[in-house]
């Protein structure tokens, strides 16, 4: 993780150590979240790809990004590589950048230089964590495909914009350091021998470390466990009937904004 990272997440993880739902973080952390994952995007030459944190419908979208993300393969998380990935609600990002569309509060936005492209993508529950064994797979699938394929819609239309921006490689594909093949994701996305290596980017970036904005967690029917917190200080409950498929355990834990 980027140090700018760590020390925007530094703010939110005090916030974990309480019993309950996650404080929501003031108006004005959230909002550094927000400027450092710009800063962060224009830095690497990467669009930013804000995952929105929603006032209703937390429990779903949390896992199904977390079914994406953690279970997409290696084909969704080539194109994760290509952006920079932040978790944030619409009026922090509208904050910090006014000329967003006005009304709008879509499921992620994706942000390439001055433009900014709200990408609404339609997530289902029914069948996710109320049934057991594969009865749950067909809405797992759906929730994978609907956000893998909103990110490559939105990337394929400013993929000219983006190669253009990017730097020439350093030195052969093969012959690229892992953070080389990070920095270079736009020029490398077409490039099928790359497709392992890039996602192997991405999965450091944004799976084996909590998105800045959030944290990980995960659920198997009886409370959840969240990353990076005490296990004395865990709002663990006590039961043997609960039961969550194994590709939603994995979730996006967003923080308890209720205003």
């Amino acid at each position: 993780m980027k140090r700018r990272e760590f020390l925007v997440l530094s703010l939110f993880a005090p916030l974990a150590s309480r019993a309950g739902l996650l404080d929501c973080p003031k108006p004005e952390q959230r909002r550094q979240v927000v400027r450092a994952g710009l800063a962060a995007a224009k830095a690497a030459g990467k669009p930013l790809l804000v995952l929105v944190a929603p006032r209703d419908g937390a429990w779903i979208r949390g896992h199904a990004l977390g079914q994406w993300l953690n279970h997409g393969g290696d084909s969704a998380l080539a194109d994760v590589a290509q952006v920079h990935v932040i978790v944030a609600r619409t009026e922090d990002v509208r904050a910090e950048r006014p000329s967003l569309p006005a009304g709008t509060d879509p499921t992620l936005w994706f942000l390439w230089g001055e433009d900014s492209t709200p990408l609404q993508v339609t997530l289902q529950h029914a069948d996710s964590d109320r049934r057991r064994g594969t009865d749950a797979d067909p809405s797992i699938d759906r929730n994978i495909k609907a956000l893998r394929d909103a990110l490559r819609i939105a990337l394929g239309a400013t993929r000219e914009g983006r190669v253009a921006a990017c730097r020439p490689l350093p030195a052969p594909a093969a012959r690229l350091t892992p953070q080389e093949v990070d920095a270079h994701a736009a020029r490398l996305a077409d490039q099928p021998d790359m497709v392992a290596r890039l996602a192997a980017a991405a999965r450091q970036r944004v799976v084996s470390a909590p998105i800045p904005g959030s944290y990980w967690a995960t659920g198997h029917g009886c409370g959840e466990v969240v990353e990076g917190v005490p296990h004395e200080e865990q709002q663990l409950v006590k039961c043997g009937m609960g039961f969550v498929p194994e590709r939603s355990r994995r979730f996006v834990r967003f923080f308890a904004c209720e205003v």
